[in-house]
């Protein structure tokens, strides 16, 4: 599975460098670093999963950044946060599993202010 994310990846990538005024290809960028980190965690290879999950991290809030009126990459974003709580947890650095899981609540709060139509 590591070898089907990790040359997702690299496609994925290359999309982003060739098109990058894509948004849909950056989010798909971000999706595949976020999908190995879970991928990573699970074979608790942690540190690797903090790794990618931080490069998706990057891409996400980017996005986050430059569609601020796209409800999908802020609730992309508070799932980010929920997983890095998780590690966090994992790794035993509960102050920063804390403060993972407040940002993601905060950003689900205000999701459900900005956007009350959406499901």
């Amino acid at each position: 599975a590591e070898t089907a994310h990790r040359a997702a990846l690299a496609l994925r990538d290359k999309l982003v460098v060739d098109f990058p005024d894509v948004p849909e290809y950056r989010k798909a960028l971000s999706q595949s670093y976020n999908q190995l980190g879970d991928l990573l965690k699970d074979a608790a290879r942690l540190a690797e999963a903090e790794a990618a999950y931080n490069a998706a991290l990057k891409h996400c809030r980017k996005l986050t950044h430059e569609f601020p009126a796209e409800p999908q990459y802020r609730a992309d974003l508070a799932d980010l946060q929920s997983d890095f709580g998780i590690l966090f947890s994992d790794l035993n650095r509960k102050a920063e599993a804390e403060a993972a899981y407040r940002t993601s609540l905060e950003l689900q709060r205000r999701l459900v202010a900005d956007f009350p139509a959406e499901p």
